[in-house]
């Protein structure tokens, strides 16, 4: 070819000018690489800019902001940059015109237009073992990552907007707690690779995970972040989880992006698949893809957030056993930290005999930690600053008020939190509102405006667990009305819940069903701690706000039930149990003092006794009836005895004396010769019932 030739052909191929060609003695190379008609590939060019000029996404959940900000459309590189080449021959020479298509909207604005024409004005040359590369991007990968897009919960984010002024950990508190759970996150060499916060509801756990998030964030380590929120549809639910997270991994490498993008276009149904097939393919398998430097080095922590706000307990055992079978091994770096209540799907596969037992750190927040004094550095900061940012004396509270708080916060963030929220509130008086604060906390004023985000909170769970019960529940009895005859009984200790199911003649294992939903607000004791401990009994609250809350009406609404119910419903439960029990236990109930039946037979007597109700309730009268003629009672000088089948007596305590005695005019109307032997003499049974007040 000619000088001239090789001139025409350069310009006319790369739009070049005189002074911008090859020297004449540079050879003409023998495989050309060309540009390709519409996209170019992304891989050839990984570190060319992007441009975000690509079509809308229809149909997305998110706004155009986001899938703009997000979406892949494949770069445009200059014309001073070509692309790489793969494999495609041409023999013979090429024709003198090949004309290139590319998709306008994806060029530039403004780099120097390519001549159309390949090889114009030139003549006489033959070109030998000449290539053409077709680079042409695939478009379905850029539509896979949308697709991915349109599958992820932007609102589940650390930094996610929607979650604009999340809770954190104050300055210098929670040090012990956060140092912990910060140290095994960056113990790589920690044999548990699953960290389990458990706590009450209020306990500071979404506080802890926001802080400690953060503070990896400037480490460079967190791979990803899902904050489960019940009211947020986007992110009540686990259809959304594997994607966010591969979304945020995607973010991180490029080759995992390609790698979970093409996932995503093999199986673009791969979003309604199980948890675990999900994290196999859009996290497991892309990340196995990763150079072995690169995986070594790739941001490793995940927080879940939340998890007892995901509404279906199903989800919630699925996305825990597909994180055990799929990310605790060397396939992935990961080190995954999960708070959540301990509500039944978690406290079943973290305790003795669970699936996660044995693989999890289990940090109980409630149990092991003691934030009382974090509690009050808060209020003193929380309530100094308020004072300077109002204008008030420095003193316009004092350490006495802020103990009376601490007392009532029992040790959890979410009373404190809800009480600086409410003297915070623009609308009112600090000074006003305090007084508000103190006055409730000692019962003397009713209403409850001043904590009626903690009360939404108490009712919210509880209306939960009551409909999980009910579904459950074959007896049908009132949710509300076992759990406070539970909490009645919880007031003195008794071996275990076992007793309580006996006592309300509920099914065994009945406090399971009532308790499994509420952990988050009380524990239940074993029976070495409930007699070890001989104080509050086998049921111990976290907030004492919430018992509190059970016996107002006013904050209660439509879940209260009044204690004349209450001791009405123990009481007749208690005697129907009494009424199912064959001789020999109740022998041994009357005479065996360390019986688990003496304890039960001794409390049901004084809770018996104890009652005041006028007139006693009918069911009340006939269970007692039906009792006496069981067991044989009958009025042996001054005292009630029960008479067994081979006619040996046992006599019972003073206070069943007491409550025959009550009962005996009502008795008396419905069983004649039963109200006779319960009394000594006719003249006894006068007197008494010419003085009894019941």
């Amino acid at each position: 070819m000619s000088t001239r030739s090789k001139r025409s052909f350069l310009r006319s191929l790369f739009c070049l000018s005189d002074r911008e060609l090859v020297s004449d003695s540079r050879p003409i190379p023998s495989v050309l690489v060309l540009p390709a008609p519409g996209r170019l590939n992304v891989e050839a060019t990984p570190d060319l800019p992007r441009t975000t000029t690509g079509p809308e996404v229809t149909g997305s959940p998110h706004p155009p902001e986001f899938l703009r900000s997000h979406t892949d459309i494949c770069p445009v590189p200059s014309t001073s940059r070509a692309p790489s080449h793969s494999s495609y021959s041409a023999p013979n020479p090429v024709p003198s015109e090949l004309r290139l298509t590319s998709t306008p909207q994806l060029l530039p604005p403004s780099p120097p237009q390519i001549s159309q024409r390949f090889f114009d004005n030139a003549q006489g040359f033959n070109l030998n073992n000449f290539e053409y590369h077709n680079h042409s991007h695939d478009p379905t990968i850029a539509a896979g990552w949308k697709l991915l897009l349109e599958n992820t919960a932007g609102n589940a984010l650390l930094t996610s907007g929607a979650r604009h002024d999340p809770p954190r950990c104050d300055e210098d508190t929670r040090k012990e707690v956060i140092n912990e759970i910060l140290g095994w996150i960056q113990d790589r060499t920690a044999p548990h690779r699953l960290l389990c916060m458990t706590g009450a509801a209020g306990a500071g756990k979404s506080a802890l995970q926001q802080t400690v998030a953060e503070s990896c964030a400037k480490l460079g380590i967190v791979a990803s972040c899902f904050f489960f929120n019940s009211t947020d549809g986007t992110r009540n639910n686990a259809t959304m989880v594997v994607p966010t997270i591969a979304y945020q991994l995607g973010q991180k490498h490029p080759i995992l992006r390609r790698s979970i993008t093409a996932a995503v276009e093999d199986d673009p149904l791969i979003f309604i698949q199980n948890l675990r097939v999900q994290i196999e393919r859009l996290i497991v398998g892309p990340m196995s893809r990763l150079p072995p430097s690169d995986f070594a080095s790739f941001p490793y922590a995940i927080f879940i957030d939340g998890l007892d706000e995901c509404m279906q307990e199903r989800e919630q055992r699925e996305l825990l056993s597909a994180i055990q079978a799929c990310l605790l091994d060397d396939r992935t770096p990961f080190r995954i930290f999960i708070a959540s209540r301990p509500e039944l799907p978690i406290f079943e596969a973290l305790r003795p005999g669970g699936h996660l037992c044995k693989v999890a750190y289990h940090l109980r927040l409630s149990d092991d930690y003691d934030a009382t004094e974090d509690i009050r550095c808060t209020l003193h900061r929380r309530l100094n600053d308020l004072g300077e940012r109002r204008g008030l004396s420095p003193n316009w509270f004092s350490n006495a008020e802020i103990e009376i708080i601490v007392a009532a916060a029992s040790g959890q963030y979410v009373y404190a939190t809800t009480v600086i929220r409410y003297l915070s509130d623009p609308r009112g008086s600090p000074l006003d509102r305090l007084r508000t604060i103190l006055s409730w906390v000692s019962g003397k004023q009713k209403g409850k405006g001043a904590l009626a985000s903690l009360d939404l909170l108490y009712a919210s769970i509880l209306a939960r667990a009551k409909e999980a019960y009910e579904k459950a529940d074959i007896d049908q009895t009132d949710f509300t009305l076992i759990l406070q005859g539970y909490l009645y009984i919880g007031r003195t200790v008794l071996p275990g819940m076992r007793q309580f199911d006996r006592l309300l003649d509920l099914e065994e294992g009945t406090h399971e069903l009532i308790i499994c939903d509420l952990r988050s607000l009380m524990t239940v004791k074993d029976e070495d701690d409930a007699r070890g401990i001989q104080m509050s009994g086998t049921l111990t609250f976290y907030h004492k706000t919430f018992e509190d809350f059970l016996g107002s009406k006013d904050r209660c609404g439509d879940m209260y039930i009044g204690r004349k119910t209450i001791e009405e419903f123990v009481s007749l439960r208690g005697l129907r149990m009494l009424n199912k029990w064959d001789e020999p236990t109740l022998l041994t109930a009357l005479n065996d003092l360390n019986s688990k039946d003496w304890r039960s037979l001794s409390w049901l007597i004084q809770t018996l006794d104890a009652l005041d109700a006028s007139p006693p309730p009918d069911e009340m009268v006939d269970s007692f009836i039906l009792f006496a003629k069981n067991s044989g009672l009958e009025a042996s000088h001054s005292h009630l005895v029960v008479v067994d089948s081979s006619g040996g007596e046992t006599r019972l305590a003073s206070n069943w004396r007491s409550l025959s005695n009550r009962l005996l005019p009502y008795i008396e109307k419905k069983d004649k010769k039963l109200a006779a032997k319960l009394t000594d003499s006719k003249e006894q049974w006068g007197w008494i019932r010419g003085r009894l007040r019941w």
